[in-house]
């Protein structure tokens, strides 16, 4: 399970550092994209781990930094 988790995450963070190199975002395709990453994680202000951590603040974030989160030996 850890490395589904860890694949899926580096599948997101490769999604999204795509789209970060973009000068103006797609909010549409972002939407499409969410609906893939939001059955294990969450953002927002009342954001808190599930399968996956939360994901405020992750661009500019340490990976695997989150406090109280058990990361996979390979995120980590």
């Amino acid at each position: 399970m850890n490395k589904l988790i860890s694949l899926a995450m580096t599948a997101f963070l490769a999604a999204a550092a795509s789209a970060q190199a973009e000068i103006i975002g797609d909010p549409e395709k972002g939407a499409k994209l969410w609906k893939d990453c939001k059955g294990c994680h969450q953002i927002g202000p009342d954001a808190t781990n599930r399968i996956g951590p939360q994901l405020n603040g992750i661009f500019g974030r340490r990976a695997a930094s989150i406090e109280g989160f058990k990361y996979s030996k390979s995120m980590t």
